[in-house]
């Protein structure tokens, strides 16, 4: 069986591993589990499957993401553990650790398995495919160390040969360089700008302290030009009621007029704070990519 694997997996794999061989850090290996092939690409766009595979299914549904992404394949010795246990694990692993499912299935709850591994080509799974014998699937996001995380795994067994393949995709958060160049020339330009540097801890108008940074220009640019006065506005995603959503967003506003006032030393009459919760995308709120950029504090230049 060991020649079958090789031969199986020469065939399947165009592109073999340059780097040094490694768990993730965020996924050691099951016990037993040996890495047969990994790979690692600095940035590159990626998809998940989200949901149960048959003919009418979309490609479309498909979630994109795009980030750093590694690409383990594990083999292991078919007496460790079963497909379903270490499927299970991985999956109660992650589910523990607060991770979002995206989709998640073992055997005929995946769907048609030969169009399973159809949607898994963009992915570049090097697990083989008469691996399928005994399947399994899971696909989650989640936040850690101030980057948002996507992982998919596939599990299987065939031909008396069982392992699994674990995909991570770094996905950098997104990152705001707020100069007071930057303030001066965007608002002078476009009359506002958004600001995705002041955070809050989830569902909350507690500011972050690693925001302190940007509120700190922001204090500079308005105390170096006192004439110049502004709406600071909060917006929200479409996550919840509509409600809850206008007052977080105006909560969020007041918080950061308050410690720009309160702490950074501005004059309260260049500030006026208001929030307009989902009203004002500036893109869809389907994918967390989405959502990412609706949660935003805009500051807009005001007449008076």
């Amino acid at each position: 069986m060991k020649l079958i694997l090789l031969i199986g997996l020469l065939l399947c794999s165009l592109v073999l591993n340059a780097q040094e061989e490694k768990d993730h850090p965020l996924f050691p290996a099951f016990e037993g589990a040996s890495i047969y092939q990994y790979e690692e690409t600095s940035f590159e766009p990626y998809q998940l499957v989200t949901g149960l595979v048959n003919p009418a299914y979309n490609s479309s549904k498909n979630k994109k993401a795009e980030g750093r992404i590694f690409r383990i394949f594990y083999t292991m010795p078919t007496d460790k553990a079963s497909v379903y246990e270490v499927f299970t694990n991985f999956k109660k692993a992650l589910q523990n650790s607060q991770a979002k499912t995206i989709f998640s299935c073992y055997g005929n709850e995946c769907g048609d398995i030969s169009l399973f591994w159809k949607e898994l080509e963009p992915a570049r799974f090097q697990i083989p495919v008469y691996y399928g014998e005994r399947f399994a699937y899971h696909a989650a996001s989640f936040s850690k160390g101030g980057k948002a995380y996507y992982v998919a795994m596939v599990f299987g067994y065939g031909l008396g040969e069982q392992g699994y393949e674990i995909h991570v995709v770094e996905a950098e958060e997104m990152e705001q360089k707020v100069d007071l160049n930057t303030l001066e020339s965007t608002l002078n330009e476009k009359g506002m700008i958004s600001i995705y540097g002041i955070t809050f801890d989830t569902g909350s108008a507690k500011i972050k302290p690693e925001s302190d940074d940007v509120l700190q220009e922001i204090a500079s640019y308005l105390k170096a030009n006192p004439s110049v006065n502004i709406y600071v506005v909060g917006h929200t995603d479409d996550v919840g009621t509509v409600a809850s959503n206008l007052t977080l967003s105006q909560n969020r506003a007041a918080a950061v007029v308050k410690k720009l006032t309160s702490v950074f030393g501005v004059n309260s009459t260049q500030l006026e704070s208001s929030g307009v919760g989902p009203y004002a995308p500036v893109s869809n709120n389907i994918s967390e990519e989405g959502r990412a950029k609706n949660r935003r504090v805009e500051l807009v230049k005001r007449l008076k």
